[in-house]
């Protein structure tokens, strides 16, 4: 991919209902807030452009689905082709974050075997009324390998930057991959000479897993 290249990355946005999730879209896609966002019926699609630095652009196109659990039902159709899954919950309902194991299953059940997952802990403009600490929040991601954020998009703190890292994380391991595909093949053949010091070594592909 050249960096003249807008690549697309599709993002799905879950977690329980009520927690913020069409409110976090609205905010990076439009930068705008209200207090009287209408409930998502199945799944609502946007897309936001976003520079990651001087010279590479790379469009989101994201989906915002309904919080209910019967959203299992449609799931594989709504994972399908994601890049990154977006787990959100409200810091002041404890529930909320708990049920972050149960969308973590999903991503598991439905998601490609190298999705990326985030962790966001929104509405932190109520930290007076908080009932998630970030620190266990923050570990349980460290743990399961998820980015990790809290954001308000009352007044869009960390809202930009969530995406913005993601969107980076995505085109990083984009390169990466390129970079192996394209990988001279001088360097190919000197690869064929490394051994493992244990001869029963095996490489076994294993399905994404969280704690």
């Amino acid at each position: 991919m050249s960096e003249a290249d807008t690549a697309t990355y599709k993002i799905i946005i879950i977690g329980d209902g009520s927690v913020g999730k069409t409110s976090l879209v609205m905010r990076i896609v439009d930068n705008q807030f209200s207090y009287s966002m209408p409930m998502t019926i199945g799944v609502d699609n946007y897309s936001r452009v976003l520079q990651i630095n001087s010279t590479t652009k790379i469009n989101l196109s994201i989906w915002d689905t309904a919080g209910q659990e019967r959203f299992s039902v449609v799931a594989p159709s709504y994972f399908r082709g994601s890049k990154a899954a977006i787990i959100v919950y409200d810091i002041t309902r404890e529930e909320s974050f708990k049920k972050a194991e149960y969308w973590a299953k999903q991503i598991i059940e439905y998601g490609a075997t190298d999705i990326k997952v985030m962790l966001i802990g929104n509405k932190l403009d109520l930290d007076d009324r908080r009932k998630v600490l970030k620190k266990i929040a923050f570990d349980y991601a460290r743990c399961n390998n998820m980015m990790f954020f809290e954001t308000s998009c009352l007044n869009a703190t960390n809202v930009e930057t969530a995406f913005v890292s993601l969107a980076k994380e995505l085109h990083h391991a984009d390169e990466k991959s390129e970079y192996t595909v394209n990988c001279p093949e001088e360097m190919k053949e000197k690869g064929k000479n490394i051994t493992l010091d244990h001869k029963t070594d095996k490489v076994v592909k294993k399905k994404k897993r969280f704690c």
